[in-house]
């Protein structure tokens, strides 16, 4: 959060989606920041989408599993070893109506809609317009999927 602070133009009223303890910033906890992402025997999607060139982007991530499960592979070698070593959950939602489905089940939907193209790629090339974009950007996902799971799990409960 200091170091944030110092960059000029950085808008960090828009990281509500975070919280700071002992100028570390940590992620939302809140279900809206959660998804189900399958555990290689080894390795782990998690880290590698973690690591550079995504850096937690969360848009690049979503459009590698796009990748996946429609053209059975992605552009990354060391990712789509960890991929296939997913390979049978991933299966389960193959071709573009499969993916549809992943996205649906996963109430993921808000994080594929109207998705300006500039946060598609690494957060390494952004400047701070492009930060404060898919921070906000994200803020919006975020509050839409809370949303959606919530109407999900009250719906349930009235079954």
């Amino acid at each position: 959060y200091e170091n944030l602070s110092r960059i000029h133009g950085l808008d960090l009223e828009q990281l509500n989606f975070c919280e700071c303890e002992n100028h570390n910033l940590y992620n939302n906890h809140t279900i809206g920041s959660f998804m189900i992402i399958p555990k290689p025997y080894s390795g782990s999607l998690n880290i590698g989408r973690a690591r550079a060139p995504y850096y937690d982007n969360v848009f690049m991530f979503l459009n590698m599993v796009k990748n996946f499960c429609i053209n059975g592979c992605v552009s990354d070698v060391k990712m789509d070893a960890l991929f296939r070593s997913t390979e049978a959950y991933w299966r389960m939602f193959a071709g573009k109506e499969g993916y549809a489905n992943y996205i649906k089940a996963m109430a993921l939907e808000p994080f594929c809609e109207n998705i300006p193209e500039l946060l598609n790629n690494s957060p390494s090339t952004w400047n701070t317009e492009i930060v404060n974009l898919y921070i906000s950007t994200l803020n919006k996902c975020l509050e839409k999927r809370n949303e959606l799971l919530f109407n999900r799990v009250t719906r349930c409960q009235k079954c």
